[in-house]
């Protein structure tokens, strides 16, 4: 069986998703009707749509079997992936970061920062991010009966926590967040480069390219200051660290830096938004939470489930394998 052709077309349609009770559909029909199937819409590869949690945890778990790094990790077409092995000398990724990575070189990265994030050190930020979290709660009131969330707080705060553990200066905020926008946004109109979904493969391509190119330039800058003058940050990490004996690559130290400063706050941001939406549209639920500050643990967890802030990531089977009950072939998607 193949996945409908409308139902595909929905899954892959970066507007659809604007519309949450088309997407919710077309997921629910999968879940109940076609759980493990491959969609095969026009322009792209096919590829395995995989719906249901317990499969999904699989995949994440077998990961000798489904890698990151033999194809793209996100859903792209076969034009755009054509584009980017022409530009990067036949890899399908315009970063080489711990996303991008496999066993052995995916854990030997990792092991440069994990140091950073062990819960003694998580407990040294901790203050530290409440006053933070203070501040904005003071600037919120400071609006008076309303603000806009999500560009007042949402977007800004998770944002200045990420880029003091890195080291960015709060002066080059500004530039950070709307450097991640273009990056994440490639296919909005308000925030692309070139256009958003309507624009064409190569100007998609070169759009992101672009934005990765500006925020390499910025981080040799900080590389070369860290390198003369470390300090107690994530960045100086990154520049002065070793992975097998060896100084980081060009490439592959520019691409932690890049995913620390993105995913590390715009995943945040969005469930923190979307939390607050989601609690003024069912008031009843916000009472509960005000009323019972314990909770808030468990909205937290619940709030990353309903928000989903990574809607799709992509692994290649490196052998022909069973997933489910589906045979799944060496090389698929």
């Amino acid at each position: 069986m193949t996945i409908p052709s409308d139902i595909a077309q929905t899954i892959i349609d970066p507007r659809a998703y604007a519309d949450g009770k088309q997407v919710d559909d077309a997921f629910a029909w999968l879940r109940r009707e076609a759980p493990l199937e491959q969609a095969q819409p026009e322009g792209f590869d096919p590829f395995w749509v995989v719906t249901r949690h317990a499969d999904i945890l699989e995949v994440e778990r077998q990961n000798e079997l489904f890698h990151n790094g033999d194809r793209s990790t996100v859903l792209t077409t076969i034009e755009a992936d054509k584009k980017v092995r022409e530009m990067m000398g036949g890899s399908p990724h315009l970063v080489r970061s711990l996303v991008q990575m496999d066993n052995p070189d995916h854990m030997a990265y990792r092991r440069l920062t994990q140091g950073s994030f062990v819960p003694q050190n998580l407990r040294a930020l901790e203050g530290r991010i409440r006053e933070i979290a203070r501040g904005f709660v003071d600037r919120m009131a400071a609006h008076g009966s309303q603000c806009d969330f999500a560009r007042d707080v949402a977007f800004l705060y998770p944002l200045h926590v990420i880029m003091e553990v890195i080291g960015v200066p709060e002066s080059d905020e500004p530039r950070m967040l709307k450097l991640t926008q273009e990056l994440f946004g490639s296919a909005d109109p308000e925030l692309s480069r070139s256009g958003g979904a309507a624009q064409t493969t190569d100007q998609g391509v070169d759009s992101i390219q672009s934005v990765v190119m500006d925020f390499m330039l910025y981080f040799n800058a900080i590389t070369e200051d860290r390198r003369v003058n470390p300090r107690s940050d994530l960045a100086s990490v990154i520049a002065n660290g070793t992975v097998n004996g060896q100084p980081l690559g060009h490439l592959e130290a520019m691409s932690y830096y890049i995913i620390a400063a993105t995913a590390g706050h715009d995943t945040t941001s969005s469930t923190t938004a979307g939390a607050l939406w989601a609690l003024a549209e069912n008031p009843e639920q916000f009472a509960k939470v005000k009323a019972d500050p314990a909770l808030i643990p468990g909205l937290i967890e619940e709030s990353i489930r309903w928000v989903t802030p990574v809607k799709h990531f992509m692994r290649t089977a490196t052998a022909d394998a069973e997933l489910a009950g589906k045979k799944i072939a060496k090389g698929d998607w």
